[in-house]
């Protein structure tokens, strides 16, 4: 499989904009950055950006560029700073990212994974059928969104009816400013809507108590505890903000990385690709998370002057590190789907070092889940057209992924 890189190229202002992935082109547009500019600085925005794997994996590893201030641009409502700093996974530094993350980490044991990979092909079991039924649709709300249900539910002890809630409540919040499901006109007060949304509907669900009655599968024994001493151990809005982490981080990434796999290989040699991940499945996963690159870039700010690619980044400073660009640097790199192709460096999607991503393994278990239910009916499923992108330069999603399907 190849990428398009021909077409022209993407028409966004600035590369942080939420328009960057929905035009065709943006491919170029970061292998020229990566080519004459693999650091850059942003002046609308006033960040730096790094292009190529390994500015990009040094600057996960290195300390003097701190997360606490926000991952995200615009992710917190002062733009500089989030007030949730150090008192969320995302946003935080050491000693206080160890310490939250010694905390969640019972939630990512062993037993849960086996338990969500029970649950999700349920899951998928039950959507497929009215989804064939009705000979097609949006694959994304009738399929893809309940990828994440079942973990969601399992630990937090929630009815996987309110755990789809909030996966819907944290697509808005990603979209906020999409003009079909946020507001592309004003766009920072919907952010804010969109946030008081998700974690009013958070602290009800914490208030109400554990449920999870609706789960077809029983949680862990271990859940109980793991849980309880998570609520000891931390304050009332720590726990909350992590629950808040925990729905948002990994609750859309996985059904949009389902969408963009979907897209691309609907119309392909599916029985080529079904027999390619069922000889090597932990290659084949591993290229569809590097491949689709969800989770675009994370931000970090530097603590002190410092010199990255022979550039002076001032203590103070917002340096943008770009997952998607680095996964695709042509020194480690090609420009396709190659499951069977060694690559001599992993991939960054759940970024490496302190920060990587405490659900890439949840993700793991979703994404093998819906691989399997992917190719066992792809040859009943048709593509009428491109999937609605979403308007967000941080997750590389979508709004709508309409296929066809026979019964």
């Amino acid at each position: 499989m190849t990428t398009d890189t021909t077409t022209t190229a993407a028409t966004a202002e600035s590369l942080l904009d939420e328009t960057t992935f929905v035009t065709d082109g943006y491919a170029e547009v970061f292998a020229r950055h990566r080519r004459d500019n693999p650091v850059a600085r942003d002046e609308k925005y006033g960040r730096w950006m790094l292009f190529g794997y390994d500015d990009v994996r040094q600057a996960y590893l290195d300390q003097r560029l701190s997360s606490k201030d926000g991952t995200i641009i615009g992710g917190s409502l002062n733009g500089q700073s989030d007030s949730a700093s150090n008192r969320m996974l995302i946003c935080s530094d050491n000693p206080s990212h160890q310490r939250l993350r010694k905390i969640h980490s019972p939630l990512f044991f062993r037993s849960m994974l086996k338990a969500t990979d029970t649950a999700t092909r349920q899951r998928l079991a039950e959507a497929s059928q009215q989804f064939a039924a009705g000979g097609g649709g949006d694959l994304l709300s009738a399929v893809l969104q309940e990828l994440p249900v079942s973990f969601l539910s399992l630990a937090y002890a929630i009815e996987p009816a309110d755990a789809a809630r909030l996966v819907r409540l944290s697509e808005r919040l990603i979209g906020y400013a999409d003009p079909r499901i946020g507001d592309a006109e004003r766009p920072a007060a919907r952010r804010a809507e969109a946030h008081l949304e998700l974690l009013t509907a958070i602290m009800k669900l914490n208030a109400r108590g554990a449920a999870a009655a609706g789960c077809p599968v029983a949680a862990p024994a271990e859940r109980a505890d793991a849980l309880a001493e998570m609520k000891e151990q931390l304050q009332q809005d720590e726990y909350l903000y992590n629950f808040l982490n925990v729905t948002v981080g990994g609750n859309d990434t996985t059904p949009y990385t389902a969408a963009s796999f979907t897209e691309y290989v609907l119309g392909r040699d599916t029985e080529e690709l079904a027999e390619s991940w069922a000889r090597d499945r932990t290659g084949f996963l591993a290229e569809v998370f590097r491949w689709t690159s969800t989770n675009a870039y994370v931000q970090r700010r530097a603590l002190c002057d410092l010199e990255i690619g022979g550039q002076e980044i001032k203590q103070g400073e917002f340096v943008v590190l770009w997952n998607y660009s680095a996964n695709f640097d042509e020194a480690y790199f090609g420009p396709g789907f190659t499951p069977e192709v060694p690559h001599s460096r992993p991939h960054l999607s759940f970024g490496v070092g302190a920060h990587r991503c405490i659900g890439a393994q949840v993700a793991a278990v979703e994404i093998e889940c819906y691989l399997d239910w992917f190719f066992s009916r792809a040859g009943a499923m048709t593509l009428p057209g491109p999937f609605e992108r979403l308007h967000s330069t941080f997750m590389r999603g979508y709004t709508s992924a309409e296929v066809g399907m026979a019964g």
